[in-house]
């Protein structure tokens, strides 16, 4: 297997001549600043040069390799270095890379098999702050040391190395780490959040923890000290004092065993038997922070991931409110958010909201805003109004508090109806059916055969609307009502006929917002490509409004009808009665229909003005069409031309004009260019300098002064 050292040379060659400049060399102006200052093209190739990210992965390195101040000088200002995936094994190789990098600020190291003990106890990593650690099954002891020696680390990854427990000095105040503010977690089959607490204490200036795919099955730290104790109860031996009572004895001590495990306490039992677990209870780490809160230990963390643990109850939610600086939470794929629930997905959201007040982004998403969160609460306490008290968390007495009792919402159902009762009438024959609005006017026909006894095929049906006919016959609103009264006495024992109201606001109700807008948008259809159209306009006053209007008129041939059609179009209300007034109106009573279809304007008096206008008009649309037309053409050639290209701008260095009259932007452009193509791999480092070289020895040709003057 290769060497660190080997791996670099096979990837950047076997030279170490490096490119940069040193700090001294800068200051002082040494000849060799002043000549990499003065040549543009690269002394080396960069694929020569270690790169300040350094990437090895999968390259089956287990060794730092041999030649050290080889390995110094390639790698001195390297700050970014990914071994994820590699054959190492001994901390001892990655601390002999560590050494010769002075600049290092992140290592990854993930996949690596790194469970053997750390040996190193001090050094000098004062620039490392990102080290990532994941599947590599790193030991706590190794873990303990490295904090103690990366004294400066801000992010540490610890993510699938199989943590069970966490077996850190947590009590011992000198190992905590104050610096590391990142903690990943991730994959680690940890179930108590007892063990997570001890990360609180280890690392008390914690911001950020990511938890996600741990089995954490609740935040009570109650939870730990049970099952441990109950673990260590396990191990103990039946007690007995003498034969006859062994049965007597074993089954005193399960019972108590049950008993102690839920309440911490042993009761009625021998004085041994309470010695004994005691001193488990003692023993037990996890219950020496039973006592503890569950953020007693995270009194600065900000962000929290605790995405597809096994968290189930909404009490666990309401201890994540008492984390006293937590902004950002993610919670998802959850077992409380599994279904089947009694609740939505944004009932869901919004009962995390009004949980957690102090949370500012919910999984991922924005700030929450105000009004959101006030949405949110209200939305909680109208979901609780309804519980049991018992069932009610504290948050709801909070909530009522600040909004008070809330009335229930009203449940309206939006969802339209598919069955309507409809009216036939055939003759003398009268009879009402429920009716399926999404068959089709065939498969209705289909059902009346029976009714009518005449073919579908045969069949016509019309349907009468009061509101259509009144419109149609130019009816006034309020005949409609005494219509009502024709429906009574036509069907006298029909109980629809007789509740049956139609006054007048509901009939301009349905016209205005239901057949308006179907026939307007009807006539813009019919109008909108034809050639032949009259305008016609007149102006008068609105005595409601008390404005002055502009209504027009259309009159065209109507190819359905086969006949001229005169038809209402719009109208527009006018401010002041001024020239100017006019033909803006007139102007907006245009918008609707084909400008170059007009072909006679009609109007009381001012006739010629408006010939004139409409003139204009057609003037105007020609000019604009060419405009637009101008516009695309203009905006295709630049979308297509070469001219946006920055090599296209260089190679004006070729140009006869630049070579004779501006030497100094051919130049100028010539490295442009060439610096493009050597950054592309287009060309090679020594055929650019040899052009660069013959296009200087071409400006000062005395040749070319020669001609250049006789041009000139």
């Amino acid at each position: 297997m290769p060497s660190l050292l080997e791996a670099l040379e096979l990837k950047y060659g076997t030279t170490a001549v490096d490119c940069s400049l040193t700090d001294e060399e800068i200051e002082s102006s040494s000849p060799k600043a002043a000549v990499l200052v003065s040549i543009f093209i690269p002394k080396k190739s960069p694929r020569h040069t270690v790169p300040a990210l350094l990437v090895l992965q999968d390259c089956d390195i287990d060794s730092a390799g041999n030649d050290k101040e080889k390995l110094r000088n390639k790698c001195k200002n390297v700050e970014e270095l990914d071994l994820a995936q590699n054959k190492f094994s001994e901390w001892k190789e990655v601390f002999g890379i560590l050494q010769h990098m002075p600049k290092i600020k992140f290592l990854n190291l993930s996949f690596n098999s790194l469970a053997k003990d750390l040996e190193l106890k001090d050094g000098h990593y004062d620039f490392l702050k990102n080290l990532v650690l994941n599947g590599t099954r790193v030991s706590w002891p190794a873990v303990q040391r490295l904090i103690k020696i990366l004294k400066n680390l801000d992010e540490l990854h610890l993510s699938l190395n199989e943590y069970r427990a966490v077996d850190l000095d947590y009590e011992n105040p000198e190992t905590a780490h104050f610096c590391l503010k990142k903690l990943h977690f991730t994959g680690n089959p940890i179930e108590y959040w007892g063990e997570i607490l001890k990360l609180g204490y280890v690392f008390p200036s914690l911001e950020n923890l990511v938890l996600a795919e741990c089995p954490i099955r609740s935040l009570n730290l109650n939870d730990c000290s049970r099952n441990l104790i109950d673990e260590d109860i396990q191990k103990l031996p039946l007690l007995t004092f003498s034969e006859d009572k062994a049965n007597m004895n074993q089954s005193l001590y399960k019972s108590q065993k049950c008993q102690y495990s839920d309440q911490y306490s042993v009761e009625n039992t021998s004085h041994l038997e309470n010695k004994t677990c005691n001193k488990i209870r003692s023993e037990t780490p996890c219950c020496r922070i039973i006592d503890k809160e569950p953020h007693s230990s995270f009194q600065m963390l900000q962000f929290l991931n605790i995405n597809g643990t096994l968290l189930s109850m909404w009490s666990d939610v309401e201890k994540l409110a008492k984390f006293p600086t937590l902004k950002s939470l993610r919670m998802q794929n959850c077992p409380l958010f599994e279904s089947p629930q009694e609740y939505t997905e944004h009932e869901r959201r919004q009962l995390l909201m009004a949980r957690l007040p102090s949370v500012e982004t919910l999984n991922g998403g924005g700030v929450i805003s105000l009004q959101e969160r006030e949405d949110a609460e209200r939305a909680f306490i109208r979901y609780y109004m309804d519980k049991p008290e018992v069932d009610r968390p504290e948050r709801y007495a909070e909530l009522v508090s600040i909004h008070g009792k809330l009335d229930p919402l009203v449940q309206v159902d939006l969802t339209p109806e598919k069955r309507v009762k409809v009216t036939f009438i055939y003759g003398d024959l009268i009879e009402v059916r429920s009716v399926d609005v999404y068959r089709t006017v065939f498969e209705l026909k289909t059902k009346l055969e029976s009714m009518v006894k005449i073919s579908a095929n045969k069949m016509r049906l019309f349907y009468v609307d009061q509101c259509l006919q009144t419109v149609m016959n130019h009816n006034y609103l309020r005949s409609a009502e005494s219509d009502v009264f024709i429906f009574k006495r036509i069907f006298p024992e029909r109980e629809i006929a007789q509740n049956m109201r139609l006054h007048k606001d509901k009939i301009t109700c349905i016209i205005v917002y239901g057949l308006a807008p179907y026939l307007q948008k009807h006539l813009e259809n019919q109008v909108k490509f034809l050639e032949c159209i009259v305008f016609c306009f007149d102006e008068s006053l609105n005595k409601i409004a008390q404005k002055n209007q502009m209504d027009s008129h259309i009159r065209f041939w109507d190819y359905e009808r086969n006949q001229v059609t005169s038809r209402y179009l719009n109208l527009v209300f006018l401010h002041h009665t001024k020239a100017t007034d006019l033909i803006d109106g007139f102007m907006a009573g245009l918008v609707q229909i084909n400008h170059q279809g007009v072909l006679q304007i009609s109007m009381e008096g001012l006739m010629k003005y408006f010939h004139a206008a409409v003139t204009s008009l057609r003037l105007l649309v020609v000019q604009n069409s060419l405009n637009t037309c101008l516009q695309y053409i203009v905006a295709k050639l630049l979308e297509k031309s070469p001219l946006k290209y920055p090599l296209t701008k260089a190679l004006t260095f070729l140009n006869p004009a630049t070579v004779a009259f501006a030497k100094t932007l051919a130049e100028e452009n010539l490295r442009a260019a060439l610096d493009i193509l050597l950054s592309a791999n287009l060309l090679p480092a020594s055929v650019i300098q040899n052009a660069d070289r013959e296009y200087k020895t071409l400006l000062s040709d005395y040749y070319l002064l020669e001609q250049k003057k006789i041009f000139s």
